[in-house]
Order: C-alpha cells, then sequence, then structure tokens
C-alpha cells in the first residue's frame, strides 16, 4: 500500500510539473509582431550585418561597445533589474535618431520595459559637456594643407554659428520663441572645429534672438564655460556677428555666399570680395557639422514633444554623440560622406548684419587683423595670376587690345576705359546681328582682361551705336537692363587661373 501511494505522489508530481510547463509555454507566447523583444532584439542587431547597426543605433558596433563600455567605467549609467547599459542606451538612441513614439519602443524593448526613466537616465549621463573638448592651438590640418587658407587663416580655431531647432512650447512663450521664418524655435550657439567636432554648445535661446545677442550674453556669463580664446587666435563668424577680437566677420556690404560667385560673375572682383569668397569657404564647415548632426538625430529636425529642458538637454546630447562618433568610428558612412564633397554652396541666411564698428583698442585690432589678411591674400591671388598668364596685368590688357582691336579690324574702334577689370577674367566679345538685319557680329576672340575689379567700364560698339555705352557695366552691376535682356550670351567668363 505505501508503495502505491509512494507512485501516485510521484505521478500527481510529474503530472503537476508538466502542467506548469504547458501554463508557462502559453502564458509567455510572444505576440505577434515582425520584430524580437528585448534582449533577442538586441542579440540580432548587435550579432548580425554592420549597417544593422548603423540603422537602429547610428554607429558601428564597435563605436557603441566602446561607449557602453565608458559610462559602465565611469559610472555614469548603471545595469538595472531586467536592463543592461547596452539597452538603455539602445532605447534612448532609438528615440533621438528615429523619433520613435513608445508603443514602438515597448514592443521593441518589451512590453513590461518603461523606456521612460531610462531614457532620462541616458540623457542625463550623455549630456556632460566633458565629452566637448577645448579648441585646438596649433593650425588645423585642414587649413594648413589649403593654399587658399594658408597662411592667411593659420591662427584661426574654429567656426561659430548658429543653428535653429524647432522646439515645442506652452503658448505663453511661442511668441518670444517664433524665429524669421515664423517656425517656433530655440536658437543654439556652437563652435566647431574643421574636422567637425563641437567645442562649444549653448542651446536654449529664443528662436527670435540675434545670433550676436547670444554670443554676447555667453561671453558676459562666466558660468557657461565658454573656451578662452589663445592669444592671436580666433573664431571665424558670419554676417550676423560682428567683427571683434577672437571673432573674425566677412566684409559687410560685399558679395559672400558662395552662390554669388557662381557663372559670369565667378571671380572676385576686388581684395575684399577675395577675402568674403575664402572665408565663406572656411566657415561652411561648421554648416557641414550641422547637416551631419541633424542628418543623424532626425528629432532636431522636430519639435519633439518634451519639457523644454529635456529639448535643451537632447541638443546636448546629440553634439556629444556627434563628436563621440567622430574620434571612435574613422569610417562612420556620414563623416565619409561629408569629407569627401568639395566645399559646397551654402543656403541663403537670413543674417541680421550687426554693424561693424570698431568700438575700443581690442576692436580697432580685429579689423587691422582682417585688413593683414586681406592684403596678403590679394597680393599672393595678383601674383598667381601675372604667374599663370605670364604678363604682367597692366601689359596684358594693352597689348590683348592694340592687337585684336586696333585699326586693322574692320570696326574702326572698340574702346575698353579704365584700368580695374579683374585679374583671370577671360571675356568673349561676340554680338549677333547689328541694325537693319546688318551682320555686326564680331570675332569671337579671348581677350585677357587685367586690374583690380570692374566698376563703371564702358565699352563702345562703334559710332553709329552709341546706346551700346557701358553695356560691359551693364552685365556686371545691373544696370541697362533692356540691353542686357536684348543680348543675354554678349559676354561669358572663364577662370583661367584656379587662384579664388
Amino acid at each position: 500500500m505505501e508503495d502505491f501511494d509512494l507512485e501516485l505522489d510521484k505521478m500527481e508530481l510529474v503530472a503537476a510539473a508538466a502542467g506548469y510547463y504547458y501554463y508557462n509555454s502559453i502564458t509567455r507566447q510572444p505576440r505577434q509582431s515582425s520584430l524580437p523583444y528585448g534582449s533577442s532584439f538586441m542579440s540580432e542587431v548587435l550579432n548580425g550585418p554592420d549597417d544593422g547597426c548603423q540603422e537602429m543605433f547610428l554607429m558601428d558596433k564597435h563605436v557603441f561597445h566602446n561607449l557602453c563600455g565608458i559610462l559602465r567605467q565611469r559610472g555614469m549609467l548603471r545595469d538595472t533589474a531586467g536592463v543592461m547599459i547596452e539597452e538603455q542606451l539602445a532605447i534612448f538612441l532609438n528615440i533621438i535618431g528615429h523619433n520613435e513614439r513608445n508603443r514602438v519602443i515597448q514592443e521593441r524593448f518589451s512590453i513590461q520595459v518603461k523606456h521612460k526613466p531610462h531614457f532620462n537616465n541616458v540623457l542625463k549621463a550623455i549630456k556632460s559637456r566633458e565629452f566637448l573638448q577645448p579648441p585646438p592651438i596649433a593650425t588645423p590640418p585642414e587649413i594648413v594643407s589649403s593654399n587658399r587658407f594658408y597662411p592667411y587663416f593659420k591662427d584661426c580655431i574654429g567656426v561659430i554659428d548658429g543653428m535653429h531647432v524647432p522646439a515645442h512650447l506652452p503658448a505663453k512663450d511661442q511668441s518670444r520663441f517664433r524665429n524669421k521664418k515664423g517656425v517656433l524655435s530655440q536658437n543654439v550657439l556652437a563652435a566647431c572645429t574643421f574636422d567637425l567636432q563641437f567645442i562649444f554648445i549653448y542651446p536654449g535661446w529664443e528662436g527670435s534672438a540675434a545670433d550676436s545677442r547670444v554670443l554676447r550674453a555667453v561671453l558676459d556669463d562666466p558660468d557657461q564655460n565658454f573656451p578662452i580664446i589663445p592669444e592671436g587666435k580666433y573664431y571665424i563668424v558670419d554676417t550676423g556677428y560682428s567683427n571683434l577680437e577672437g571673432f573674425i566677420a566677412p566684409y559687410p556690404g560685399v558679395r559672400y555666399h558662395l552662390h554669388e560667385f557662381r557663372g559670369a560673375n565667378q571671380l572676385p572682383r576686388n581684395p575684399q570680395e577675395l577675402f568674403n569668397h575664402r572665408h565663406c569657404s572656411l566657415r561652411n564647415t561648421i554648416q557641414v557639422s550641422f547637416d551631419v548632426l541633424k542628418t543623424r538625430f532626425p528629432i532636431l529636425k522636430v519639435a519633439p514633444q518634451y519639457g523644454f529642458h529635456v529639448q535643451r538637454d537632447i541638443v546636448i546630447a546629440a553634439c556629444v554623440l556627434h563628436n563621440y562618433i567622430r574620434r571612435e568610428g574613422k569610417d562612420d558612412w556620414l563623416f565619409a560622406n561629408a569629407d569627401g564633397v568639395a566645399v559646397a554652396e551654402l543656403p541663403d541666411i537670413d543674417d541680421e548684419s550687426d554693424i561693424q564698428l570698431a568700438s575700443s583698442i581690442q576692436d580697432h585690432m580685429a579689423f587691422s587683423l582682417r585688413e593683414s589678411i586681406m592684403g596678403a591674400m590679394w597680393s599672393d591671388f595678383i601674383n598667381k595670376w601675372d604667374q599663370c598668364t605670364g604678363h604682367a596685368p597692366e601689359a596684358k590688357v594693352a597689348a590683348a587690345a592694340a592687337e585684336k582691336w586696333g585699326r586693322k579690324n574692320s570696326y574702326k574702334w572698340v574702346k575698353l576705359s579704365g584700368t580695374n577689370l579683374l585679374p583671370g577674367y577671360v571675356v568673349s566679345i561676340g554680338c549677333s546681328s547689328g541694325q537693319n538685319g546688318e551682320d555686326k557680329s564680331v570675332p569671337a576672340d579671348m581677350l585677357l582682361l587685367a586690374g583690380s575689379a570692374i566698376v563703371n567700364e564702358t565699352i563702345l560698339w562703334g559710332e553709329s551705336t552709341p546706346q551700346w555705352k557701358d553695356f560691359l557695366n551693364a552685365g556686371i552691376r545691373g544696370s541697362h537692363k533692356e540691353e542686357v535682356q536684348a543680348f543675354p550670351k554678349l559676354f561669358t567668363y572663364h577662370n583661367i587661373c584656379d587662384s579664388t
């Protein structure tokens, strides 16, 4: 009897165990979804192809693992019950990299995970400015390697500009944060190196605030810890800032943006334009940095539904991650594309140009520095043109004009007045027909013109057509538009000496 009872007990235990196992297999059955959950999702991404990690976590796998190691080693994050640092970081990156909603995050990382505390913990850890490094003292290699920038900008350590990030705000604050384009935004002051890394980030200013006002506020507030500018060094800034000690701005009222130098006006016409052209080309670095930053972190292109202090911290965290990936991910695909692109055209920026008046000894020094850079740059530009053509600019003009437009020509005279034509311009002169249908085409000879700038130039097209006076000036400066429209292809310009 005892043996029978013992056998019965064993059978009951086996049945209970089977029931328990069956119950668990039912209750733990995952919901139907195209995405795995929790650690399974992490394992799939981190053990899968490289492009999977790039897509989901915004960086290469070794960069992701190294960052987790730093956060763990420094005690900036801790593993929690069921959620390791790797998964906490992945949740954060999915939100700022894909702007994912709560439901997607919960399904991807398991329904039990409350992701908000993990997001906040990672944000607090990463937003530390200790990841932002001070500017280099040595001349950046990006300047040394270019004869367009070196030695003229040898003491430039970086670029400063403002970046607008869409903002979500209560109604009472919206008027202050509405920028000139009518969009609610925070104005973010940024400084970056020519290696596309951010040196300083100051988010949170109203979108209506001028860039120059934000910079002044930072410089006047020691608590912001703006990096000390080494003696003799400076940042370059755009027309929205004043030309001050430590900050070199372009010449106001002179062509600046690269698109203004296209086509017939491709070469600068005077020393100020040459300076502005190269200044703008160099300043384009920060625009490239902004483009890479917003491409990697699309949350910066929208107004996320967080408190404003969180929106501000997200900008800092994104810049910190941007820097870390730049240093650790040598083969990062976004930076590789940015490095491979030549100096690109900047979009028109509605800068509020500061009135550039020297108000102190330091300001006068900044103006003198800009003048000295411009003078050296222009002198070398003229000399290089002379080497390309083999003639002094003035002699080349006189010889070419006498040879091509002398008395032996069927036209008795064609006059070029003045000597201040830009070195390096090649002008193809031609006219399809004259008065009464008579063919008055001019031989398509190429005439080298030289001097300092095209200003108030006059060309007389035969004694019978005095209306053609000043039409060269019309083509450049925009006057006499009806004459230019009649012969839109009268003049074409070519750069024979790549000196800009």
